[in-house]
């Protein structure tokens, strides 16, 4: 990792700032979801040092579900940092090393000189109040400057009343999304905020309905005039389907695929979509909402004895005349937070010697969250089970059986065996 050293003068964030940083998704795979954060985190300790940014882990839980990614992509983060996925590498870079320099430079001329608060740009009018934090969370929220060409690029305010009006980006994903301007004239003209399609006096797309400044309900991403995420079916302004719960622009609950307004996926009952609404309601999805990523201390993974998993010396279960125990192993997950969460489990193997695919194990669960059949013990780390959906304030426990099955025959090749291993809990931004 290269530090580059800057003007002794400067303050010690600019001292301190790293240009450009590339690691290998190949590098990142090594390591368990816990240590590709802690590998962030470090990373973002360094770049804002000196700085009073208090989210230090989102930053990093968001870069660890863009190596998760498919397809190249890229978050923006604030102070000019971009991190980017392309093709194998993950790319971690600043756009102007004076950029934050200049930022403090300014508002310390604001407030000792009385300047005035206008600042100009190229494209747009003046705008006040640049790179402004209107939550309180120390992260700015409206006029982002994110290139250090001097312009604000997101979220722009151009009358002064705290919300954004042009190039509005979702979920804190420092994309324009809403009310883009596509032609740079100062006006938006794609995928706008708050249509009324019918000429009936009520929105139907891009709604607001707290009156933030970002879109609550009927959103949409591509500006086709069809509602993506939280849709509202019966008009009452609570949405009804696609809930994206951690700000993907994907759907995690309650999810239409055919387009039929009926939900077909991850559903919910009656009284979970009122719980859904009163989490949603007057929560805005791209600013104040601090569980957009939900941190993995929000579940817990608690054994009923100790985490180890170790069997050793099992006989076959069709052995005549011999009785034996059958090992398990009993554990549960708590979800501490007010939010519906899909967590995965796997298996972390530290020895498994068996020769055959004979020693197996079941799982069986409260509130019917995992039952399986006899599924042969993996010999490598892999996942037991993902996408489990687990309600707010809800436990759910599990208990896993184990044995080696019988052929009706000799078995000398996997006597002696041992298995050992323990189960992890994994967010899908964590893996």
């Amino acid at each position: 990792m290269k530090v580059e050293k800057k003007d002794k003068k400067m303050k010690r964030l600019s001292k301190s700032k790293v240009k450009t940083i590339v690691i290998t998704v190949e590098e990142l795979e090594k390591l368990s979801a816990e240590k590709q954060l802690e590998k962030f985190e470090e990373i973002f300790d360094k770049i804002y040092s000196g700085e009073e940014v208090e989210s230090i882990r989102k930053y990093a839980l968001r870069c660890v579900k863009l190596t998760c990614d498919p397809k190249d992509n890229k978050v923006h983060l604030p102070y000019g940092v971009l991190v980017q996925k392309k093709d194998n590498d993950i790319i971690i870079k600043l756009y102007n090393n004076r950029h934050i320099f200049l930022f403090l430079l300014f508002l310390t001329l604001l407030f000792f000189a009385l300047l005035g608060s206008s600042y100009s740009v190229i494209n747009y009018n003046i705008i006040k109040n640049f790179n402004k934090d209107i939550d309180g969370d120390k992260i700015p929220d409206i006029n982002l400057e994110l290139t250090g060409d001097r312009k604000s690029d997101i979220n722009i305010d151009i009358n002064n009343d705290d919300k954004p009006d042009l190039n509005i980006d979702y979920a804190m994903n420092r994309e324009p999304i809403f009310n883009r301007d596509r032609n740079h004239d100062g006006k938006a003209d794609h995928n706008l905020m708050n249509q009324d399609l019918n000429q009936d006096g009520k929105c139907d797309l891009n709604c607001d309905i707290n009156n933030d400044g970002w879109p609550d309900i009927n959103i949409n991403f591509d500006g086709n005039k069809k509602p993506n995420m939280h849709v509202d079916i019966d008009g009452d302004g609570k949405p009804d389907l696609n809930f994206d719960t951690n700000g993907d622009m994907k759907c995690d609950l309650h999810c239409d695929t055919n387009e039929d307004k009926v939900c077909d996926k991850w559903c919910l009952t009656t009284p979970e979509l009122d719980n859904m609404d009163h989490i949603n309601s007057g929560t805005s999805n791209t600013v104040g909402n601090k569980d957009v990523f939900v941190q993995s201390g929000e579940l817990v993974l608690e054994y009923e004895e100790d985490n180890t998993v170790y069997i050793t010396d099992i006989y076959p279960d069709d052995q005549p005349y011999y009785v034996q125990d059958i090992p398990t192993k009993k554990f549960k997950v708590t979800n501490k937070s007010n939010l519906y969460i899909k967590y995965n489990l796997r298996w972390v193997i530290t020895l498994n010697d068996y020769v055959s695919d004979n020693f197996k194990y079941k799982v069986t669960s409260s509130l019917n969250t995992l039952n399986t059949d006899w599924i042969t013990a993996p010999k490598l780390t892999s996942p037991m089970s993902t996408e489990i959906l687990i309600n707010p304030h809800t436990t759910q426990e599990f208990e896993i059986d184990f044995k080696l099955q019988g052929i009706g025959g000799k078995q000398n090749y996997d006597q002696g065996k041992t298995f050992a291993g323990y189960i992890e809990i994994y967010l899908d931004n964590e893996f």
